[in-house]
């Protein structure tokens, strides 16, 4: 234990282990596995030290490694490759994916081209940027899209600054005073999060999901890219309109309207960019064919006639995955040259060295509990204990699920919370005989909405570091957001999502 480490996380390292040793001698309850409890005793230990950050979050998902193989729950081959699962390498291919799409500076195109299109309107300003951190926040890290999105922003902070001070105008813009920076800064904060939930590789909650869910109930139809994608993306359209709303009209509203010069100067900066470079091209063009290929990788069907996919076409479709065309893509942009003569390509060896390990790790630990949880018949034992749930409003299971997720990941990471609340979700499904979905995605997306205090989520952290918001003011906004989002949430899972993915007849 070094010294730099704070009393909260030398008490969490050694609560974690004494929570394990206290699982490990308590009598093993009737109808309940051993490996059941061992499972149970490593849930604990893994989530406290997730918690209290008693180690680096990585080092903690590598426990399952040591401990299940020991205790004889999994042995040590079927474990290790939760470590390296299909879904994980979704991630990678999205991964190279992000980097490209920072490498050639897509981003502040489309950002400077929705700001211009929109309009400049305080109010509109802040929706353009929400827009165009949401949707890139789809295909790469919230964290990225905040931290790409965070200098421009403040350029625009900047620029509104000193033009209300020419024109005199009665607007307080002092640091933490100045509403139209404290609703730009916390809506792209936001909308990272509420854009992560758009497709399987926005964040790393949703490919946790899709991972545990497939090893839970494998008699389940996977979610695939096109099945997730419509899922979320039309609950961003009903939600990021509705967060800018309250940001803009309810807690901080800008107190001016637009500036004479503001549009002339949005557009010079365009210009400044010029025509799209070769590189911005390839990125592009990859981009859209990759997208294209997970929207039609399976059958498509419109009620009167079914859409082949391609995978279908090609006769090989249960042999390839959406990773299959996230690492394809990943290729590409590492084969097409952008200079011929010196063979310069998008990517370089440099993005394999920043690869997010740390993430991915954090991926396998969740992984290889499911895989416990799913070997031991946890899923069985809880659902034996809950049959009351039979009883229970569909309704109010979701909300008290999903709700209890919302609540663990406003102080702990999303992914670990993800990680260790799953399987949790899949057997309260169990026993209250209810397809896992119906619990499983809204609590996935509920995780997400936690956004309320600056340690619940990275894109929190970094408009934190740009001045401008309070964690009063991200308190009192974010969890009131939050709430109202987690309620249509669930109405949304019951009304829209259920006709929306077919769960009514999916089996499981």
């Amino acid at each position: 234990m070094g010294k730099g480490k704070k009393l909260s996380q030398k008490i969490g390292f050694f609560a974690g282990v004494i929570a394990f040793i206290v699982v490990l001698l308590l009598k093993t309850p009737t109808g309940m596995e051993v490996g059941a409890k061992i499972t149970i005793g490593l849930l604990l230990w893994m989530a406290i030290w997730w918690a209290t950050d008693a180690v680096p979050l990585s080092i903690t998902s590598l426990l399952p490694l040591v401990i299940f193989p020991l205790f004889k729950v999994v042995n040590a081959k079927e474990i290790a490759k939760a470590y390296m699962s299909q879904e994980i390498m979704l991630f990678v291919g999205g991964f190279f994916i992000s980097e490209a799409l920072e490498e050639s500076g897509l981003h502040v195109r489309f950002s400077l081209g929705l700001v211009n299109l929109l309009g400049t309107s305080p109010k509109k300003i802040i929706l353009s940027m929400m827009i165009a951190v949401g949707f890139i926040s789809m295909w790469i890290s919230n964290t990225t899209a905040t931290i790409m999105a965070l200098p421009i922003v403040l350029s625009i902070i900047e620029f509104y600054k000193d033009s209300i001070k020419k024109e005199n105008l009665a607007v307080n813009t002092e640091t933490g005073s100045f509403a139209f920076a404290t609703a730009l800064m916390l809506g792209i904060a936001f909308a990272a999060s509420i854009g992560g939930m758009g497709t399987p590789i926005g964040t790393p909650p949703n490919i946790i999901f899709m991972s545990i869910a497939k090893q839970m109930f494998p008699n389940a139809p996977t979610l695939t890219f096109f099945d997730f994608s419509k899922f979320g993306i039309l609950f961003i359209i009903l939600f990021l309109p509705f967060t800018w709303f309250m940001l803009t009209s309810v807690f901080f509203k800008p107190g001016f309207t637009g500036l004479k010069e503001s549009r002339e100067i949005f557009r010079k900066e365009l210009q400044k960019l010029g025509k799209m470079n070769k590189k911005e091209i390839i990125v592009a063009v990859v981009f859209i064919i990759t997208v294209l290929l997970w929207i039609f990788r399976v059958d498509i069907n419109f009620g009167s006639f079914t859409l082949k996919g391609w995978s279908t076409l090609l006769n090989v479709g249960k042999f390839v995955h959406d990773s299959t065309i996230a690492i394809f893509a990943a290729l590409l942009l590492y084969i097409i040259p952008v200079d011929v003569k010196k063979f310069e390509t998008v990517l370089k060896t440099e993005s394999i060295k920043n690869l997010p390990w740390d993430i991915i790790l954090i991926f396998g630990g969740g992984l290889a509990l499911a895989d416990a949880v799913i070997a031991t018949k946890i899923p069985e034992y809880v659902s034996s204990k809950l049959t009351f749930l039979q009883h229970t409003n569909l309704l109010l299971v979701i909300f008290i699920v999903g709700g209890t997720g919302f609540l663990i990941a406003q102080f702990t990471s999303h992914t670990s919370a993800t990680s260790i609340f799953m399987p949790i979700a899949g057997s309260i499904a169990i026993a209250a005989k209810m397809h896992p979905y119906l619990v499983m995605l809204p609590t996935t997306f509920a995780i997400s909405l936690a956004f309320s205090l600056p340690a619940s989520t990275p894109p929190n952290v970094v408009v934190m570091t740009g001045g401008h918001v309070e964690v009063k003011d991200m308190l009192k906004a974010g969890l009131t957001i939050g709430i109202i989002g987690l309620i249509i949430l669930v109405f949304y899972m019951y009304f829209i999502g259920v006709p929306l993915l077919n769960i009514a007849n999916m089996p499981y």
